[in-house]
């Protein structure tokens, strides 16, 4: 683990991050569960500028959380990578997710979507990244 960062990897990262948040938060999927149990505020602010601002921060968040997490990887190879983004997702996002739902108390299906997301998300940023440290 070291600061090694592959620029490639991180970019790859994010890019399946906006992938699976465009799938994940949509009607298809769980958007509906989302805006329903979520903030009154998921529910306006559906005009143009607003999307684009969302989307906008998300993707600096992303790209940035990517870039981190690509630096502690280092040079780590594709199953210890990803191995280390399921963990990160599960053990570290999820369950301080899990303190802060607890605390303000608020839904447990939000909970659950959102932990999902991002166990998700940290599994794809190891792929991506041990991907790209091993055969790139």
């Amino acid at each position: 683990m070291g600061a090694n960062i592959n620029w490639i990897g991180a970019a790859l990262a994010t890019m399946s991050a906006l992938g699976l948040a465009a799938l994940w938060y949509s009607p298809w999927m769980f958007g509906n569960t989302w805006r329903l149990a979520g903030p009154k505020q998921a529910r306006v602010g559906q005009d143009r500028s607003s999307k684009i601002k969302r989307f906008s921060v998300s993707t600096l968040a992303m790209f940035a959380s990517a870039v981190i997490f690509a630096a502690f990887l280092g040079d780590a190879t594709f199953g210890l990578a990803t191995m280390a983004g399921f963990s990160a997702g599960l053990f570290w996002i999820a369950l301080s997710l899990g303190v802060s739902y607890a605390l303000e108390p608020r839904p447990f299906a939000l909970f659950v979507v959102n932990s999902a997301y991002h166990i998700l998300q940290f599994t794809l940023y190891g792929l991506c990244i041990g991907a790209a440290n091993t055969y790139l």
